[in-house]
């Protein structure tokens, strides 16, 4: 996804339940829904090009990490602002 966010993703697993964070390289993403136990929905944070985990947090502390599970890269448009 572009490394300024707002990539819409899904998750899936189990046991997720409803009020369940998650977070990508560190960041919360926003607009999460919880669909049901196995599946999320959300929008990537803007974060720096490469692999990053994907941590899912339910609200009694059970978690479950994909690690290296979305890649962030430049995108053309973030390119040339980089280059001003």
């Amino acid at each position: 996804g572009s490394t300024s966010g707002g990539t819409s993703i899904s998750v899936y697993g189990s046991n997720f339940s409803s009020g369940a964070i998650v977070k990508i390289g560190g960041l919360n993403c926003t607009n999460v829904v919880v669909v049901n136990s196995t599946k999320i929905t959300c929008k990537t944070p803007a974060n720096s090009a490469g692999s990053k985990d994907v941590v899912v947090t339910n609200l009694n502390g059970q978690f479950g990490t994909l690690n290296n599970g979305f890649t962030y890269y430049w995108g053309k448009n973030e390119d040339k602002e980089k280059r001003k």
